[in-house]
């Protein structure tokens, strides 16, 4: 009886077998399994409990993330697209794509979040206004496979390489050990499987989806079309980046009341009203905004945390 009420696809459109919050906590779980407390630096959530052993660290990197579900769009030379003047915009972007020679076998989008009920702007402006450059990074992450199966597979596939590719642990050799595991990230399947992209411009309508191919290359913006200039962009690349260049640069970490003043900038210019970042520890602060962040706009918030005189030893 309820296949009579499900919602019909079109035939040239490919579902996703699964939803928005499996990604998060899938993501966050990994993630959760490269940081321990005994670690060199770790990764933080606003909902992980705070260890004796976090009181070492003074200093943190912000990164803010929206999650979202890949859907697949086949190429027009499989289907071809309709004629009507009303079609859906999703006609437009699999016409878009075979026009300008982006790989579209099948090709891979997702649409922007509509505004929230009192909400003062788009999530897409208010995760776009926690990137910034040298003080935060703000990005989606989506998947780049449509069916579960093999999804977990790729999860299923990483999860002996924690030891292996583990960026974070203290060793004896810690300038070698880190810097050699850092740049394994980007071998890892499950970081692999998954598209990054830094929003660019601000909207005023949640009107545009981004679109891609299952490598993660030919990247491109919607409603008119704008093809961004990325080769590839994935999770595992551009969370390496971060890494690499947090390692190779000491001015990219930030004291714990820096992030925060530059939290209060951003709270400002959007009237977010999250919280107010004047009472508690710093840390404390900074995981209330991001739990009241996550609660009102779902947008996540992790951060790299490390010790600056343990960084300053690694060259």
């Amino acid at each position: 009886m309820l296949k009579l009420f499900k919602k019909k696809i079109p035939e040239y459109q490919i579902a996703s077998d699964f939803i928005e919050k499996q990604i998060e906590l899938d993501i966050s779980n990994y993630l959760g399994i490269l940081s321990t407390p005994d670690a060199h630096f770790r990764i933080l959530s606003e909902n992980e409990p705070l260890t004796g052993s976090d009181a070492r660290f003074d200093c943190a990197i912000p990164m803010y993330l929206q999650f979202k579900v890949s859907h697949g769009l086949k190429s027009v030379d499989e289907i071809k697209p309709s004629t009507r003047k009303n079609r859906s915009q999703l006609e437009d972007i699999r016409i878009y794509r075979n026009q300008n020679s982006l790989l579209d076998n099948p090709s891979l989008y997702f649409g922007l979040r509509a505004k929230a009920k009192n909400a003062n702007d788009y999530q897409h402006n208010i995760l776009m206004d926690h990137n910034v450059p040298g003080k935060s990074i703000a990005f989606y992450v989506a998947p780049l496979s449509l069916r579960k199966d093999e999804y977990e597979k790729s999860l299923f596939d990483s999860t002996h390489l924690k030891n292996i590719h583990y960026p974070f642990l203290l060793h004896n050799n810690i300038n070698i050990y880190i810097k050699h595991t850092i740049k394994s990230i980007g071998t890892i399947p499950f970081l692999r499987e998954h598209i990054s992209i830094i929003p660019h411009k601000k909207v005023d309508t949640h009107e545009h989806h981004y679109s891609y191919s299952k490598t993660g290359s030919d990247i491109a913006f919607h409603s008119k079309g704008e093809i961004l200039p990325y080769k590839i962009s994935r999770f595992s690349d551009l969370l390496q980046d971060i890494l690499v260049n947090a390692l190779n640069h000491n001015n990219s970490w930030q004291s714990f009341d820096e992030i925060i003043e530059n939290l209060k900038v951003i709270s400002k210019k959007q009237n977010l009203n999250l919280i107010e970042l004047d009472s508690g520890s710093p840390i404390q602060r900074l995981r209330d905004y991001g739990r009241h962040l996550y609660f009102k706009y779902g947008i996540k918030q992790y951060l790299i945390i490390g010790n600056r005189e343990q960084l300053s030893k690694i060259k």
